[in-house]
């Protein structure tokens, strides 16, 4: 009986003894969000707008098959990489000219393997892999609308991955938060360029102008090591 009594009372202490302290800062540190110096938060896979991963014609018929989630940063691995987030479903023309300038660095830069994805979020599309039917009637609106918007754009492709150099994405808030990237909702444009998967460069704006591009492509060059033109 004694033994017994001894087991019961050790063991809430050894229950506790397994379970290790808190870090606070540690847990604090992954909602930090996009630091330079830091490596990327990690992988996220939005939905294809084109390229490899894309809608692509079905071998049958004239039907099309659903474009596929993959993310960017895995198809990329250590290459450099321009990170276009942007809340600008309506394609603006400063978005629209950013876009081109990279499209324009991405084919003067090939042997470098510098590729960019933007990434589009839509406020209206809490999920990008919806579990209701309205949910994903919105992705596939917008990806309509996207693919129209860019049309006879970024075609250029990587000889070696089979990519597109410049890829257009899908994704939402809420998946990305998951991660820990830590977007501000607020801004219209977050534009991140990294290589070897460490954050070199994070331009965040409520909006973009002909100064705020030329900041970025500027970066592009000189922490990307891209060439000017």
């Amino acid at each position: 009986m004694r033994r017994i009594a001894a087991f019961a009372a050790l063991t809430p202490l050894l229950f506790v003894a397994a379970d290790p302290p808190v870090d606070k800062d540690k847990d604090k540190d992954k909602k930090v969000g996009l630091r330079v110096g830091a490596n990327l938060p990690g992988p996220f896979h939005p939905y294809n707008v084109n390229g490899k991963y894309g809608p692509q014609k079905a071998t049958d018929k004239d039907a099309e098959q659903e474009g596929r989630y993959h993310c960017p940063i895995t198809e990329h691995a250590e290459d450099p990489m321009v990170l276009v987030f942007t809340r600008d479903t309506e394609v603006g023309d400063k978005l629209k000219s950013l876009l081109q300038k990279l499209d324009n660095a991405t084919k003067a830069n090939a042997d470098a393997r510098l590729a960019a994805t933007v990434v589009f979020l839509d406020k209206d599309l809490p999920e990008v892999l919806g579990s209701e039917d309205k949910t994903e009637d919105a992705r596939r609106e917008l990806a309509a609308r996207l693919r129209e918007k860019f049309a006879g754009m970024f075609k250029e492709v990587d000889p070696f991955t089979k990519q597109n150099l410049v890829v257009v994405c899908i994704s939402c808030d809420n998946d990305l938060q998951k991660v820990g990237y830590g977007l501000d909702r607020n801004h219209k444009a977050t534009v991140v360029l990294y290589d070897k998967l460490e954050v070199r460069a994070v331009h965040d704006y409520e909006d973009l102008d002909d100064k705020r591009i030329d900041a970025i492509m500027a970066d592009v060059a000189d922490k990307l090591g891209a060439k000017r033109k």
